[in-house]
């Protein structure tokens, strides 16, 4: 089990859903998950689910599930950009 936190359109995600049995991505851009569900349509990744809203949230809510599962990796998408 993968999180990808701030997932955008779910290219880490995809990435990442090869070595894992699931990859969740969640991102608070609807747009942003739209796109990433039908990437992962049509690059045939069928492990990847993706939520809208926001992070804490999500987790928090576990969207319908008693409880998510605890993940084997996080990974925590930064838009902060770094200076060399």
């Amino acid at each position: 089990m993968i999180y990808d936190l701030y997932s955008g359109t779910g290219t880490i995600t995809q990435l990442m859903s090869k070595v894992a049995k699931q990859a969740i991505g969640v991102e608070i851009v609807e747009e942003a998950v739209e796109a990433a569900k039908e990437n992962a349509k049509e690059n045939q990744v069928e492990n990847c689910i993706f939520y809208a809203g926001d992070v804490l949230k999500v987790l928090e809510a576990g969207q319908g599930a008693t409880e998510l599962p605890y993940p084997d990796f996080y990974y925590c998408g930064s838009s902060k950009r770094w200076n060399a």
